[in-house]
């Protein structure tokens, strides 16, 4: 206080001096009365926001100049300061800086560790050559460094605020050390998977993320899907084998409801319009309304979709028979989606690996359908669903035998189990239903409506349309009438069709 006192008047001195050199006067009038008025009076200012405490709102009355000062004000400097320091003192103050300091250059040389330039090729082949056997992890720098930062952060507990985050670091330098290892005893089958491991920069594996770098285990090294199962289900590491399977070697699967797309909307318009363009000249004037209106009831969801950075990569043996020990059911989804993506990239292959054959040729489209063949025998009711849903489709077979043959790598297979999914599912849809009422097959147009179209007021009017087609054209229309669910459009088809109909045909519809 009293330096700051001293420096304010030397200033003052100075200023003063320096005008009177220049044979200039300091203007005495003050343009703001209420603002604050010279030197003396920023220390008078001072001294009341530090002496500030809210007991000086008691019986005494303060000035009026001292009630705008205090106005402004919840708390004093004082106890201000106590909230960032333990005690304000200069040891403790000083003491605390410095920890400060360190930490800022502690998460500088840890940032570096993160952009080690040692793996900037592939980060699993730096991790395999950086043999933690060979040298001591604990005298690696990055380790220091990490345990330096977790004793300066000890060193800052002083409220829960600062104890939270002392406990999160350590949870999150744990986990990273607990993957780097789960990576390392991964990639060396000769290694006993309960061994002790600690690698020295494990802050590299943060360059990629953890499902990245297990997929590139998996497909390009590879390593043994059921070692890794067993060394994250030992760390309980939350990361999925069977869903880094099927991200990389699948067709994306969104399971939802049809009538949640906004696609549905975009499906009604154009049948709509085919359907009104191709039944023009059957049907006689009846007087239908075409719906108009193509808002459908939907819900905004986000799309949760996959990670593009994991491949695409071919489906190999292991990996089906990894998802076939899980689960049969989405080893069946696995087969039907499989996609042909990148085969193994031999470069990243070490001479080691090639010599002792660490290489895993993917599977072809060959084995696949016959594979899924096998597996769909144990859910029929998965088998009679698929066959029900590609019958109106071109391409698509309903025997069971070649079932699986007709629908592995098709890319109406998504359709089959997501519906109206995407803008080139309503693409594919619609151009067979197209195809459909060129051919003036109007049960088939009705059977895909009834499958893809979904339980929808305009989607019932359609279906309308198509049984009234079916009703004037085919040579036993009376038995589609009763399907027709508007009353007053079944009675006009019956007056319109009764005279061409056979009697005990109109006695039956009577």
């Amino acid at each position: 206080w009293k330096t700051c006192k001293q420096l304010l008047e030397t200033a003052e001195r100075r200023l003063t001096a320096t005008f009177e050199a220049k044979g200039r006067k300091l203007e005495s009038v003050c343009r703001h009365p209420d603002g604050i008025q010279g030197f003396s009076t920023i220390l008078q200012r001072m001294s009341k926001i530090l002496n500030y405490s809210h007991s000086s709102h008691g019986p005494t009355k303060a000035k009026p100049a001292e009630d705008k000062v205090a106005g402004h004000l919840n708390c004093s400097v004082t106890e201000l300061l106590l909230t960032c320091y333990p005690a304000l003192s200069e040891d403790c103050v000083t003491f605390h800086l410095s920890l400060s300091e360190s930490l800022e250059q502690i998460t500088k040389k840890l940032q570096t560790a993160i952009r080690s330039p040692e793996a900037k090729g592939n980060i699993l082949n730096f991790l395999e050559q950086t043999s933690p056997r060979s040298q001591d992890p604990e005298g690696h720098t990055t380790q220091n460094q990490m345990k330096q930062l977790l004793k300066n952060l000890d060193q800052q507990v002083h409220d829960i605020e600062n104890l939270t985050r002392a406990v999160y670091v350590r949870s999150v330098f744990d986990y990273i050390n607990t993957f780097a290892a789960v990576l390392y005893r991964s990639m060396n089958r000769d290694m006993d998977q309960f061994a002790e491991v600690k690698v020295g920069n494990p802050f590299i594996v943060l360059q990629k993320t953890p499902s990245q770098l297990l997929a590139h285990l998996l497909f390009e090294k590879p390593t043994s899907p059921d070692r890794m199962f067993v060394l994250l289900h030992k760390e309980e590491l939350n990361l999925s084998i069977q869903q880094i399977i099927v991200n990389c070697c699948c067709e994306r699967l969104p399971l939802w409801n049809t009538q949640k797309f906004s696609h549905g909307a975009m499906f009604l318009s154009e049948v709509t319009e085919l359907i009104e363009e191709h039944t023009k000249h059957c049907l006689p004037d009846l007087g239908i309304v075409f719906p108009s209106s193509f808002h459908l009831a939907e819900e905004n969801l986000k799309d949760e979709s996959t990670d593009s950075s994991l491949g695409p990569y071919s489906l190999i043996p292991s990996a089906l028979n990894f998802i076939k020990s899980r689960s049969k059911l989405l080893a069946v989804l696995v087969c039907l989606t499989a996609t042909q993506g990148q085969r193994a990239l031999k470069h990243s292959l070490s001479w080691k690996e090639r010599w002792s054959g660490r290489t895993e040729a993917p599977l072809d489209m060959e084995p696949i359908p016959k594979e899924c063949e096998q597996l769909m025998r144990e859910f029929p009711i998965l088998e009679r669903f698929l066959s029900t849903m590609a019958e109106p489709l071109p391409g698509t077979h309903g025997e069971a035998a070649s079932l699986a043959n007709s629908l592995c790598g098709n890319p109406c297979t998504t359709l089959l189990l997501s519906g109206l999914h995407s803008a080139i599912a309503v693409s594919t849809l619609v151009e067979t239903f197209r195809q459909v009422l060129c051919d003036a097959h109007w049960l088939g147009a009705l059977k895909i409506l009834d499958l893809y179209g979904g339980e929808n007021e305009e989607f019932e009017k359609l279906k309308d349309i198509l049984l009234s087609c079916a009703v004037v054209e085919e040579k036993e229309g009376w038995r589609y009438l009763f399907r027709i669910r508007n009353a007053i459009l079944r009675a006009k088809l019956v007056l319109h069709c009764s005279e061409k109909w056979p009697l005990d045909a109109c006695l039956d519809v009577l």
